[in-house]
Order: structure tokens, then sequence, then C-alpha cells
């Protein structure tokens, strides 16, 4: 017994159409990972820059070793449907070269210091 399909029109639309909706969310996934493999790189290159005149290279690499993926995760702010990402430049080579942990604590302080100011001037939250 033979085993044979026919498609007709609609059934070549319908499996070209899941084909091309296929090749154009793995198109977008590569284009987002390629664009944050490149501000990942160019993050490095800044802090690298910033950071050998004061440190000495062999500290500053050591820094970027243990702090890159964590610190890069958390100031690469993704973009939305209607609005741009952006990279928090300043705040990434803060975090690099205190550590994420004493990073994360010291921006806790510094909002719990910023609400206590505004609580003190009676402004809403």
């Amino acid at each position: 017994m033979e085993f044979r399909v026919n498609f007709g029109i609609r059934e070549w639309f319908l499996v070209g159409g899941i084909a091309l909706l296929f090749v154009g969310v793995s198109a977008t996934y590569v284009r987002r990972r390629i664009a944050k493999s490149q501000r990942s790189d160019e993050a490095k290159e800044a802090y690298l820059d910033a950071c050998r005149p004061a440190q000495g290279e062999q500290q500053c690499f050591a820094f970027l070793d243990q702090n890159h993926e964590a610190c890069f995760f958390v100031n690469d702010i993704p973009g939305g449907k209607f609005s741009r990402g952006y990279f928090r430049r300043e705040e990434y080579e803060r975090c690099v070269s205190m550590g994420i942990e004493a990073w994360r604590t010291a921006r806790q302080a510094e909002r719990k210091a910023a609400e206590r100011e505004r609580e003190k001037l009676g402004l809403p939250r």
C-alpha cells in the first residue's frame, strides 16, 4: 500500500507561511544576539580604556573576568516595541570595578537615601 499526500495550493501556502514565520523569528533572534554581543564587546573595550590608566591592565582584566557577565546583564536594558534599548555605561563600569554584590548593596542604599529625601520633601513616590 502506497502512502501519498496530495497537497493542494492551500496546504502549500500554509506550509510556506509557517516556514516563512520560522525564518523571520530565527533571523530576529540571531540579529538581536549579534547586536547584544557587539554591545558587550564595546562595553568591555570602553571599560578597559577607562580602567587601564588608573589600575593597570592585569587588575582590569581580573575585574572583567569576575564581573562582566552579571554586570552587563543588569545594565543592558533591551528595547520594547515602541522604545529603544539603552546601556548604562557608567553603572556598568562601576559595577565591574566594585563587584556585583557590592554594587547592588550600594544601589539599594542610594535608592533608600533618595526615597527618604523625597519623603522629607513631601514628594510622592
